[in-house]
């Protein structure tokens, strides 16, 4: 059985309010196959329900895999998430599970889960969580190849500066 949770979003006065429904719930293959990114810009987007797809790569092509678990910057400006694509970034070769940041404002897509010199993860990593001036990216990796001398073989928390 495949499971499934969700996060709400939605803008308060004070920024951009993340709401992840832990309630597991079953789903279909075709629903999962759906699983994208959405982001509505301003309260009279929200009104008029104008939505924008973020998990696509910076020609707009919409991801060829499943893309969720979003944090956004205090402003709207950056969404990060997490995707199991492999055409949202050119080279991403290795068929894991990456973390990247959407800016709806230019179109362009990044990927975060890189090492200091942006080789990419050689293992999953996953939940964002975006600073709220968007300039840094905290996750989790499983990847051994992001930090120098990484052996402990155990799940680490990781920082990008964008």
């Amino acid at each position: 059985m495949l499971l499934f949770t969700k996060t709400r979003v939605w803008r308060t006065p004070g920024g951009w309010v993340t709401e992840r429904d832990t309630t597991k719930r079953p789903i279909g293959v075709f629903c999962l196959l759906a699983l994208a990114i959405f982001l509505s810009t301003s309260w009279p987007a929200l009104l008029a329900h104008e939505t924008t797809r973020v998990s696509v790569n910076s020609a707009g092509a919409q991801g060829n895999n499943h893309s969720w678990e979003l944090s956004i910057s205090a402003d709207g400006r950056f969404v990060a998430f997490q995707s199991t694509a492999s055409n949202l970034v050119a080279g991403d070769t290795y068929g894991v599970l990456d973390v990247f940041v959407h800016d709806p404002q230019t179109g362009e897509t990044t990927r975060v889960s890189v090492d200091s010199a942006g080789a990419q993860a050689n293992n999953h990593s996953y939940e964002p969580s975006i600073s709220a001036d968007g300039r840094f990216v905290a996750f989790y990796s499983q990847a051994s190849n992001l930090v120098p001398g990484d052996t402990n073989g155990v799940v680490d928390v990781f920082v990008h500066d964008r």
